[in-house]
C-alpha cells in the first residue's frame, strides 16, 4: 500500500463511487469501456506514483471518464463532472490540471480501435 497524503474530500469506497456514478448520471457503456482502455494505458505510470491523496483515484477515474465522454461524443463536455467533483472538494483548476496531466500521460492519443 502506498502512503496516502491528507486531503479534504470524504471519498466513499471506489466500488460504491463507480456504481453510484453509473446509476445517477446514466453513464453509457461505451464511455465506461473507453475509460477502461485509457486507464489500462495510463496504469503502468500511475502505479509508480509514490504518494497520492485519498481522492486521487477518484479524480483520475472521473477525468478519464470525462475524456472518454468527450471522445465518444465529439468533444462535448459532460455536464455532471464539475458539480460532482466539487462535492468532493475538488476545484475546477484541479480538474483541469488532472485532465492535462492525464492527456500528457496518454501522449494525447485518445483514439480507440475496435480490437481494444
Amino acid at each position: 500500500n502506498k502512503p496516502r497524503l491528507p486531503c479534504c474530500c470524504n471519498a466513499p469506497r471506489i466500488a460504491d463511487f463507480i456504481s453510484f456514478s453509473v446509476a445517477t448520471f446514466h453513464i453509457q457503456y461505451v464511455d465506461l469501456i473507453i475509460m477502461l482502455i485509457y486507464l489500462e494505458r495510463a496504469y503502468p505510470t500511475l502505479r509508480m506514483m509514490a504518494k497520492v491523496q485519498v481522492c486521487t483515484p477518484y479524480r483520475i477515474l472521473v477525468v478519464l471518464l470525462n475524456l472518454a465522454y468527450k471522445f465518444a461524443n465529439d468533444g462535448a463536455t459532460s455536464w455532471w463532472v464539475r458539480p460532482w467533483l466539487r462535492s468532493f472538494g475538488i476545484s475546477d483548476v484541479e480538474i483541469f490540471q488532472t485532465e492535462m496531466a492525464l492527456l500528457e500521460l496518454l501522449g494525447w492519443d485518445l483514439a480507440v480501435t475496435k480490437e481494444q
